[in-house]
């Protein structure tokens, strides 16, 4: 085993219990979960709260993937729009969501790609 291959400690959290920003970004501090955009900067999104939301580090990378997915169709002409959607636990105040979905669209709103990626 090499000396980078070590893997990190999951932390187990209930993310139903993550009811405010504070207990949002004490898991942020301890690595638990990360804070992402929901639309991100280079597509016009701001940086602040209202354009931020929740979730684990590993759908924080999927959302990155899906963003640079919905990049390349933009370059290829076949994407004009970006929508990124939340769902939340609707038996809960929880502040992580419960999935993302990122969608692609043409000029004329048709859905041209739409992936959505599970938190928990």
């Amino acid at each position: 085993m090499g000396l980078f291959s070590r893997k990190r400690k999951k932390i187990e959290v209930d993310f139903a219990a993550v009811d405010s920003p504070d207990k949002a970004e004490a898991l942020v501090a301890r690595g638990a979960l990360a804070r992402v955009f929901l639309v991100p900067p280079q597509r016009g999104g701001f940086e602040g709260p209202m354009n931020s939301v929740y979730v684990t580090p590993e759908t924080a990378e999927e959302k990155m993937r899906c963003d640079a997915e919905v990049d390349e169709l933009e370059r290829r002409g076949q994407v004009a729009k970006y929508a990124c959607d939340l769902e939340y636990d609707e038996n809960g105040p929880s502040r992580v969501a419960r999935s993302i979905t990122v969608q692609g669209k043409s000029q004329d709103d048709a859905v041209v790609y739409s992936r959505t990626v599970s938190v928990w």
